[in-house]
């Protein structure tokens, strides 16, 4: 199947009726290739013509982590291009690209509590048990912060800091005290604001000071004199308060285990409790921008709140992410939250979590229905579902419509369902105790057994393969039966693996055994009636049970509890090695892999799609779902398919393919006073040739529509100029990239807008082809108007490996060539270096893998 982008997608919104034009030149091409991706707004679901999958990477999604930042989680406050973020240090984070955060400087001690003011960082830490002392930091280069702290400024319970010039907030258990840091590194205490209670949050805003006041709840003071806080106003809340924002004259509480709580502040001396949500866990911190109140829900993810009507707030959606949630802060379209493990990785306190905020909805589920006792497993074959459900047996679903799933038959198996596989027509199922049972399901209302096997230890999966079904068996370990007969199965070989034989996988004559405390077990069964562990891998952690493996080709793929998410390479079955890890995945339980993606289910997190284009580098791509867990996850057509135990079975649409072909490494248009030059590169396997014809680009704009020539510059390299582009308009043009296919039908491949609102700089990024590489890559970019451009590749450290270029461009499409090797001409090591493209008003970076 070709790879595809959305039109949908890719137009702006004023350009829809352009799109829609879009649809119309690539006809040709099947309906599933312009299909639409909405953007989901609140309480109504997409509309979507033709749709067999959906983009979940356009969802509100965990976009990933910060492993560096690990210690206990104390508070994050973001300046320009820097967030700076406590975690036991203050770290000095570069988000310049904001999901890949990079550590540029450090110092210690911080614990909790953290502003920003004239040049220096105030925060708090503990040398002696609560006792909290006041530090200054100075931050006026980021990549080095210095402590200035010389006095001692000493707090009972200390937890917060705020700042305005020359003063310094602190709160604490005694209230709020003031000090006076003209002279950061000599700061003294000038007075006390009395309140009752711990003070958990101060926001200074104008003359006022907003405080989450704990048990007591909500305060509020004047600073018209900073020096000397008045208290104007305490009113209580349902819980205890523990922070605060502020947007026009509300203020917004997160209050425990009461949710978020609305205030009117229009009178800071009576403020007035107006609305509430309730969040299913505890309210902890909150940021609002416009519409939207980002809650950080301890136990409930991060609960995303539709605040328009502040009398009534509305849960628009919710994102799990992994731990407790302690701070939350914004930056444009990116969340970074900071959460707290639990002690369940051991040297870890806590986490940064990044979430993509671009579209703050989750994407919802296709359909769901319930099963009459507890789900572990689903098959798909044809239309039907076929459920493991423990003690309900085997429970066939009619999923011809996704959306709208029903029990089509049911069969009680002869122990308790675990695990089920189907081919033609025959269900085979773990069958607990029992072992194994083979069901004719083809006629859905009257399933018949066909037959049951019985095994010596418990069967809680199964694979076929051919005639072979490879049967998880417990301590009995991996068991071979051949099901040839299926009214007959006659056992073959029993591989037995050191520990729990849990989860099976197969691969041409490999089976992997997920053999929960003995880790990966890998069996070679090219002789099914002797089958024999050739190798095994046990998995770092301090406990490690690993649930669940699934292959493809080489590549092993496993879920393992406590420890995270794996992928091995069994190029060497006798040698398996793990060549990528996600250790803070805690608690990873389930795993499947199709059309280059892993859907990974993390307990209390939801299910977590990867791409796995490139086994060892897996990245995230999207969120599935917002629940607790899931027992197994299957996909099957155009359908992900849940078996989530009580719930009984979830549907979802499949994770789309990737959005640019590997065919396609890059598409722009940069429009002049000229013109429209637009290129495109392409990755050509072998000799394989692409001439011209084999491109078809059309140039669109409102309700005109032309086709642009195109020539060939090199083997893999297009250009076209296109002259048609009413150079006395102003509005954007676009561009739509079909490619020939063997059949002689017109797939399109991509779009790409071209912009005569010409800006100071390019706005399109980077493009490195290929990447992965090995041992040259090119880096492409673009400049609408003549500036200075520095390229430069760095370690992950922010360390300079080699500079690429530093000099001054004119208009147009610029390519420079990276050889692998450092600033002295020495081939560095393979691994993940990044780009750094800069001019004088724009800074891009692009993660780049280097392979030997």
């Amino acid at each position: 199947m070709v790879a595809r982008r959305s039109i949908a997608r890719s137009c702006p919104v004023y350009l829809g009726l352009v799109c829609l034009l879009v649809a119309g030149v690539a006809s040709d091409a099947s309906a599933a290739d312009a299909r639409g991706r909405s953007r989901q707004p609140p309480a109504s679901a997409p509309i979507l013509l033709d749709q067999d999958c959906l983009d979940y990477g356009t969802h509100l999604r965990w976009a990933g982590s910060n492993e560096a930042i690990h210690g206990y989680p104390g508070g994050m406050v973001i300046k320009g291009n820097y967030a700076y973020v406590v975690d036991g240090r203050l770290l000095v984070v570069d988000i310049t690209e904001p999901q890949d955060p990079v550590i540029v400087g450090s110092t210690g001690p911080a614990v909790t509590g953290l502003a920003l003011g004239g040049g220096h960082a105030f925060t708090l830490w503990n040398p002696i048990s609560t006792t909290m002392l006041f530090v200054a930091i100075d931050i006026s280069n980021p990549s080095a912060p210095v402590n200035v702290t010389e006095s001692d400024v000493f707090f009972n319970q200390g937890r917060c800091v705020a700042a305005v010039p020359g003063y310094a907030y602190v709160g604490s258990s005694s209230g709020v005290h003031v000090l006076d840091v003209s002279d950061p590194a000599y700061a003294f205490e000038i007075m006390v604001l009395d309140l009752p209670w711990r003070t958990n949050d101060i926001l200074v805003a104008g003359n006022r000071m907003y405080v989450a006041n704990g048990d007591a709840g909500f305060s509020v003071a004047d600073i018209t004199d900073p020096a000397a806080p008045v208290h104007l106003a305490t009113v209580d809340t349902p819980d205890h308060a523990y922070a605060v924002a502020l947007q026009g004259d509300f203020a917004y509480l997160a209050d425990d285990v009461a949710g978020l709580q609305v205030f009117d502040v229009s009178d800071p001396a009576a403020p007035s409790l107006v609305g509430s949500v309730d969040t299913p866990g505890k309210a902890v911190d909150v940021v609002v921008a416009g519409d939207l109140a980002y809650v950080a829900d301890r136990d409930g993810g991060v609960q995303v709140i539709d605040v328009s009507d502040p009398a009534s707030p509305q849960i628009a959606s919710a994102l799990r992410t992994v731990g407790d949630q302690r701070w939350l802060t914004l930056n444009g379209d990116v969340a970074y939250v900071q959460t707290y493990l639990s002690g369940a990785y051991p040297g870890v306190g806590g986490m940064l979590q990044i979430l993509d905020i671009t579209n703050p909805y989750l994407a919802t589920g296709l359909g769901s229905i319930d099963t009459p006792d507890h789900a572990f497993d689903v098959a798909v074959w044809r239309d039907l579902a076929c459920v493991a459900d423990y003690y309900g047996g085997l429970q066939i679903v009619d999923v011809a419509d996704p959306a709208a799933p029903s029990i089509a038959g049911s069969i009680d198996t002869p122990g308790y369902a675990l695990g089920v596989e189907v081919v033609d027509d025959l269900a085979y199922v773990a069958d607990g105790g029992t072992g194994m049972a083979i069901v004719d399901v083809g006629d859905p209302a009257a399933p018949v057994l066909v037959s049951s096997t019985l095994l010596t230890s418990v069967a809680t999966d199964i694979a076929l393969s051919g005639s072979v079904a490879y049967v998880a068996n417990g301590y009995a370990g991996l068991q071979l039966i051949d099901v040839s007969d299926p009214a007959a199965p006659v056992p073959l070989g029993l591989a037995d693996t050191p520990g729990n034989a849990r989860d099976v996988a197969v691969a041409g004559d490999i089976a992997c055994v997920a053999d929960l405390d003995h880790g990966l077990q890998v069996v070679d069964v090219a002789s099914p009636a002797q089958p024999s562990i050739v190798g095994s891998l046990d998995f770092p952690g301090w406990y490690d049970e690993t649930h669940q493996v699934a292959m493809s080709g080489r590549w092993a793929f496993v879920a393992v509890e406590r420890s995270g998410f794996y992928v091995v390479d069994l190029i060497d079955p006798t040698a398996p090695v793990i060549v990528a890890s996600l250790p803070l995945l805690v608690d990873a339980k389930r795993v499947t892999v199709a059309d280059g993606y892993a859907y990974l289910m993390i307990e209390d997190s939801g299910v977590h799609v990867y791409d796995i284009t490139d086994p060892a580098s897996p990245v995230p791509v999207g969120t599935l779902a917002n629940i607790d867990t899931a027992e197994a996850i299957t996909v099957a057509g155009d359908c992900v398919y849940l078996a989530r135990r009580q719930a009984g079975l979830d549907i979802f649409w499949r994770q789309c393919e990737d959005s640019v072909p590997v065919f396609l490494s890059s598409f722009a248009a940069v429009a002049d006073a000229g013109g429209v030059t637009i290129s495109w590169s392409v990755s050509v396997p072998g000799d394989d040739p692409v001439a011209e014809t084999d491109f078809r680009l059309v140039g669109m704009r409102r309700e005109n529509q032309w086709l642009v020539p195109c020539r060939r510059e090199n083997a893999g390299r297009f250009v076209a100029i296109d002259e048609r582009a009413f150079r006395d308009h102003d509005d954007d043009v676009v561009y739509a990239l079909s490619r020939r296919d063997p059949n002689g039908e017109w797939i399109l491949l991509d779009t790409t807008v071209a912009s005569f609102q010409v800006p100071a700089a390019t706005d399109r990024g980077l493009f490195v082809y290929p990447n992965p590489f090995n041992p040259r890559t090119t880096i492409e970019f673009a400049v609408n108007q003549p500036l200075p451009v520095t390229i430069a590749v760095y370690d992950l450290t922010g360390r300079l490996v080699a500079p690429l270029a530093d000099r001054s461009y004119a208009v147009g499409i610029h390519t420079v060539d990276w050889d692998g090797n450092d600033a002295t001409g020495r081939p560095v090591a393979a691994g993940s270096y990044v780009v750094r493209l800069k001019t004088p008003d724009v800074q891009r970076t692009r993660k780049i893998i280097l392979l030997k």
